[in-house]
């Protein structure tokens, strides 16, 4: 099993906030019952959005891996040139 916390993020600028708040909730779930049940070491923070936000690296505090997922449900197309 692995720790996911999905957040919706609608507004891009609003990025960072949903990303804090999907940390917080993945932290509290590693505390809490499901603590001993998932692995442990790297927690998934997804973020959904219309179309393709800017990539962030993944972030270690301590002995956890918090790795970003962007999944675009409607992503603009790429230009050609």
């Amino acid at each position: 099993m692995a720790l996911t916390e999905w957040k919706i993020v609608r507004d891009p600028s609003r990025l960072d906030s949903k990303i804090n708040d999907a940390r917080g909730q993945a932290a509290r779930y590693a505390a809490g019952s499901l603590g001993g049940f998932e692995i442990s070491s790297v927690r998934f923070l997804v973020t959904v959005s219309e179309d393709v936000l800017a990539e962030r690296p993944d972030e270690v505090s301590g002995d956890v891996t918090y790795r970003h997922v962007n999944i675009a449900v409607a992503p603009s197309t790429p230009s050609r040139t």
